[in-house]
């Protein structure tokens, strides 16, 4: 036995002394590419972040130093492993190590990038299962944000990498170390080499044992007075992440907040549709009797993409930059108050469609529950005899969108797939065909039987991210200059995709209206979210947060005939209204199930209840001028005065007590309400997987739609 032991040790102590060289140098690239990329992020931290300008790089290392130091470790261990299990097999080995190295080189140069655009470091929450579902289009939108540092570094760090694979490669096979020694500065020689992952090991196991720490944390983040020490604790330990240790070994946070874990019974008897009668104010609307009710309109829903509501308004270089939606404003009811209750197209599509709120946690319902037993909007109209087609350029696929409209009872589902080889407009445009290409096959569609009227819902792409226009016509900020910085580009790259979208909708109008197709048809324009500039720290695009640019949105209903001049419903209004509101209009009862109210109706001043969970998770409610916002992992509170404050600069929450203590017990509320509605919810999914082989399913699913068919 002492003999095998002895055989193996020197196996190993062999094997590990052949490799040094090579293992020494892959982890002092890994190493210096590490301290490359938190001496860049310190940098960006005090130009992007005014709260932290004062941060210094000794404070900085004590607060990453732990994580990085379990990174290395890591590497280093996975490069031994490599190079110890590659034996003989040196191409093999230097091939696999080199890889290894470039890959972790690419993720932290793609970390300087991710950094500069979000302001904060990669976690694995910001990538969803939703992301999965458009991986060619998400690449298109990663490759729009990446640098020309990027590209540079990239370069140089291949280039470096094949030429230390060459040179092991030659070493290693004529069995002469001397050309890699070579490259090793004189003063050091070959027992240095021998001996550093064995020294760098221990620098590094005494950094992960003096370094970081909760603690640590939270007395450095009481330095910083001009924040609260909540949201401070939140951002530096956010900057103290690597985007190599959250690949490898962050975990994926579990669901949060007092309601978690709650269950229908827990909240008593239930009741659908959360109260959501306003707190601040106990003022009454009365009926908007503007459109006669009880006729057999054909409804249009149209979900402008990405658009706050301050940007109707917005004039560049003199002119509008949404002419169409001021024209048709002229001619409709518009809604001054109206939010997104999610900031997301997922939970946009099923907020309208269906009246409901989302599911209190990151799982999309569209996605994961497809055939989930909530009565949609064209199941309703479909039932009483109306013709239902959906229209999308791009790919319907993402985020379960098809599967999801599939159980809807829609006659027509037109998407890219079905339109991609119809000219004049079938070229790509951002993430599908440009919006025109919707024109033909919906007049096509609506125009087939016109003694039936017509359900139509149009979902364009653009202004989504990266911006897209088809031509410089579209360009209404001029040429953007060569040297503006990237969030300058950004946005006006996204005004003049804004641009463009306006005058697809314009287009569109225009032919329905020639075609007398708009004579008895409501159209519902509304932007399906918010997008985001930078207003707030962090607030880049528009899932992550829910301040005014994500959430609040321009919506308005237009019939040319039937509204002369332009009207305005000052109360606040919400995606879960629009489907209750179309029912109340086409006299028809809605599902007991939806959330919503009537706007047309007389009815209590409302307030929005708003949910975000993409990175974190947010609850809010806009009430009159107050909004409320609650992080509910770490707990801290923002109350903002919008009146008096629109661009939510002013944090009045400290001042506040009672009124914040109100709004923290609302959206608790809320919370466990929702987890309750869709514990009762779900179990009415009606997807044929879950009804195969199980009669008493499909006898629960046929109770269930005689019991809808009885409340409508």
């Amino acid at each position: 036995m002492k003999v095998i032991l002895q055989s193996i040790y020197e196996e190993i102590a062999s094997r590990y002394r052949e490799w040094s060289p090579a293992l020494s140098l892959y982890l002092l690239i890994s190493i210096i590419m590490q301290v490359l990329y938190r001496v860049r992020i310190l940098t960006m931290i005090r130009e992007s972040h005014a709260d932290f300008r004062s941060l210094g790089f000794m404070d900085y290392m004590s607060l990453f130093g732990r994580i990085d130091a379990v990174t290395t470790l890591l590497i280093l261990a996975i490069l031994l492993l490599i190079f110890m299990a590659a034996g003989p097999f040196r191409k093999a080995g230097l091939r696999l190590a080199s890889a290894f190295t470039l890959v972790q080189c690419v993720v932290l140069v793609l970390g300087m990038d991710f950094f500069r655009v979000y302001e904060t470091t990669f976690q694995k929450s910001f990538w969803t299962d939703e992301n999965n579902s458009a991986l060619g289009e998400m690449f298109i939108s990663i490759l729009s944000e990446t640098s020309l540092r990027f590209w540079v570094f990239l370069f140089i760090l291949t280039v470096i990498l094949i030429a230390f694979y060459r040179l092991f490669v030659r070493a290693y096979n004529e069995r002469d170390l001397a050309p890699v020694m070579n490259t090793i500065p004189a003063p050091v020689h070959a027992r240095t080499v021998i001996m550093f992952p064995a020294a760098a090991a221990l620098v590094l196991l005494a950094l992960v044992l003096f370094t970081g720490g909760h603690g640590r944390l939270k007395k450095m983040a009481e330095r910083y007075p001009g924040m609260d020490v909540k949201k401070s604790t939140v951002a530096l330990r956010e900057f103290a992440m690597s985007p190599l240790y959250n690949l490898a070994l962050e975990k994926q946070a579990a669901e949060t907040g007092p309601a978690a874990g709650k269950t229908a019974g827990d909240t008593g008897r239930f009741t659908y549709r959360f109260n959501t009668d306003s707190i601040e104010n106990s003022g009454r609307y009365d009926e908007i009797d503007l459109i006669p009710r009880g006729r057999r309109y054909n409804i249009i829903l149209y979900f402008f993409e990405s658009t706050a509501a301050r940007y109707i308004d917005l004039d560049i270089n003199g002119s509008a930059v949404t002419p169409v939606w001021r024209r048709l404003r002229e001619n409709s009811l518009s809604a001054e108050n109206h939010y997104a209750n999610f900031p997301l197209s997922a939970n946009a599509l099923l907020s309208i469609m269906t009246s409901a709120y989302d599911h209190p946690s990151k799982d999309l319902i569209i996605q994961k529950h497809s055939g989930i037993g909530l009565t949609s909007l064209s199941q309703v109209l479909k039932d009483r005899g109306y013709r239902t087609c959906v229209i999308h350029p791009g790919d319907l696929r993402y985020a379960g969108q098809k599967r999801f409209l599939k159980y809807r009872k829609f006659d027509r589902i037109i998407d890219y797939n079905d339109m991609k080889d119809i000219p004049p407009y079938n070229y790509k445009v951002g993430w599908g065909l440009d919006e025109r290409s919707m024109i033909e096959p919906s007049v096509a569609f609506m125009k087939e039987k016109r003694e039936a009227p017509f359900f139509m819902m149009y979902i364009p792409v653009n202004p989504h991210h990266p911006y897209a226009i088809p031509g410089k016509e579209f360009s209404i900020t001029g040429t953007i200059p060569v040297n503006a910085d990237y969030k300058t580009k950004n946005w006006l790259n996204y005004v003049n995709s804004l641009h463009y979208a306006d005058a697809a909708l314009g287009t569109l109008v225009d032919r329905l209206e020639k075609e007398g197709l708009m004579e008895n048809t409501l159209l519902f324009l509304f932007a399906d979210h918010g997008e985001a500039f930078y207003e707030h720290a962090k607030n880049y695009n528009h899932p992550f947060f829910l301040y005014e640019d994500n959430v609040h949105v321009p919506f308005l209903v237009y019939n040319r005939k039937l509204i002369k001049k332009a009207r305005q419903y000052r109360g606040i209004s919400r995606h879960i209204d629009i489907m209750p509101s179309i029912l109340d209009l086409l006299n028809i009862r809605g599902p007991a199930e939806q959330e919503g109210i009537s706007f047309f109706s007389p009815h209590r001043q409302q307030m929005a209840l708003l949910h975000t969970y993409w990175k974190d998770d947010y609850m809010a409610v806009r009430d009159g001028k107050w909004k409320y916002i609650r992080r509910m992992k770490e707990g801290f509170e923002e109350l903002y005065d919008i009146e008096n404050d629109p661009g939510e600069k002013i944090n009045l929450a400290a001042g506040n007590a009672d009124l914040v203590s109100t709004y923290r017990s609302h959206v608790l509320k809320a919370r466990e309400h929702k987890l309750a509605y869709y514990n009762i919810m779900l179990k009415k999914e009606s997807s044929p997987a879950l009804k195969k082989g199980s009669a008493a399913k499909s006898a629960m699913n046929k109770n269930r739609k005689e019991t809808e068919q009885k409340e409508l």
